[in-house]
């Protein structure tokens, strides 16, 4: 049972429920699906330059974009290509 006052706390990171799901929202219509993400990026004229563990995509004008060669990407990571991309 949680201690008198604390009971809208959570334990990890003392974030507040109401805290929580602001954070989830915020993430909207977030894609995490690399395979569409690598299309969108395509389709709007960036050029994958290859590598390893990463796929590397530029385009003039804009900081290059690194992507995980995962099948789904973490909502941050994804978040991160989305700002890059100028998505959001």
């Amino acid at each position: 049972m949680a201690a008198p006052g604390c009971a809208n706390i959570c334990a990890v990171g003392g974030l507040t429920a109401s805290g929580i799901v602001r954070n989830y929202l915020r993430m909207g219509n977030l894609e995490t699906s690399r395979a569409r993400i690598v299309a969108r990026l395509v389709a709007e004229g960036w050029v994958n330059l290859g590598g390893k563990e990463h796929d590397k995509f530029v385009k003039p004008g804009r900081p290059s974009i690194q992507v995980p060669r995962h099948r789904t990407l973490s909502p941050g990571v994804a978040r991160s290509i989305a700002r890059a991309a100028g998505w959001k």
